[in-house]
């Protein structure tokens, strides 16, 4: 894997129970070095602060452009203010591999 998407903890909960595209609106952040089409793991910051990797899959920006399209990272991820219109979609519900069967 070539780096991390993390979504909040609302969305990445709903995608270990159900196979879904990821969209802008869902992610807080990502880190890495990758390219479009590259694997990478997808993790969920839960409400504590604790980070868990849920599933992997292909993503369809690179991480320059994906790091522009999210904006800078805040001290508190939580708190990132995204738009809820944002439904530019960076990962295909169909490209989504769980690493583990669904809750």
């Amino acid at each position: 894997m070539r780096g991390t998407l993390y979504l909040a903890n609302e969305p990445g909960r709903a995608l270990r129970r159900r196979r879904a595209a990821v969209q802008a609106r869902h992610a807080l952040y990502c880190s890495g070095e990758f390219s479009s089409g590259d694997r990478i793991y997808i993790a969920f910051m839960g409400a504590d602060g604790g980070q868990y990797a849920v599933a992997t899959a292909a993503t369809h920006f690179d991480s320059v452009t994906l790091h522009a399209l999210l904006g800078p990272l805040h001290a508190d991820a939580q708190q990132r203010v995204r738009t809820c219109a944002d439904d530019t979609i960076i990962v295909r519900e169909a490209d989504v591999e769980w690493l583990w069967p669904p809750a």
